[in-house]
């Protein structure tokens, strides 16, 4: 009981902080952020819950393998607000100029994260990446979309994914054969 209940106690702590750093500590915002901080909270750990944990298994095998070291979040942090604001800019640049040519297709990953919550969050975060979005995992692959199917997306992901294995392992993974490109699908 006391092990679930921290399990959802941390996720709420985090997006509370998050919700006072967005908001400058404005208390007008709590109006909104009451429901919003324990809805994301509730939703992070939905997301992210491992069906393993449903099995018989320690808490300290748990978080051995499921935890992210607050020093290496730290590090992550640059890497997530830089891909973000890239990410942003370029929609924002193809919504003003519509007539920007874009070579649009699907193409498949092949994932070397270990671990399902790494996974998961790899597989949100490549949709943060400009002109990416994650449209479905599949055992060791992941299926993207990419406005532009160029070898600047491929680069862009697999960084991405060396990022979330420091994140989770505090190690990168090994480069192999990442992508299948399929076209349109």
């Amino acid at each position: 009981m006391g092990f679930r209940f921290m399990a959802g106690f941390k996720p709420l702590i985090f997006f509370a902080g998050l919700w006072w750093l967005l908001t400058e500590g404005e208390l007008s915002s709590l109006v909104i952020g009451i429901i919003v901080v324990p809805f994301s909270a509730w939703l992070s750990v939905t997301l992210f819950n491992d069906s393993r944990m449903d099995t018989v298994r320690s808490a300290d095998s748990f978080n051995e393998t499921q935890s992210i070291n607050v020093w290496r979040l730290l590090q992550f942090l640059p890497f997530f607000l830089i891909q973000s604001i890239r990410g942003g800019w370029q929609t924002a640049n193809l919504a003003m100029r519509p007539s920007l040519p874009i070579n649009p297709g699907f193409f498949r990953y092949n994932i070397g994260l270990q671990g399902r919550p790494a996974r998961m969050f790899f597989m949100h975060l490549v949709s943060l990446l400009p002109g990416t979005v994650s449209a479905r995992l599949e055992d060791d692959q992941l299926l993207i979309h990419a406005l532009e199917m160029s070898p600047q997306n491929t680069n862009d992901i697999h960084l991405c994914e060396q990022q979330v294995a420091r994140l989770f392992r505090g190690e990168p993974i090994e480069l192999s054969a990442h992508i299948d490109k399929l076209g349109d699908l």
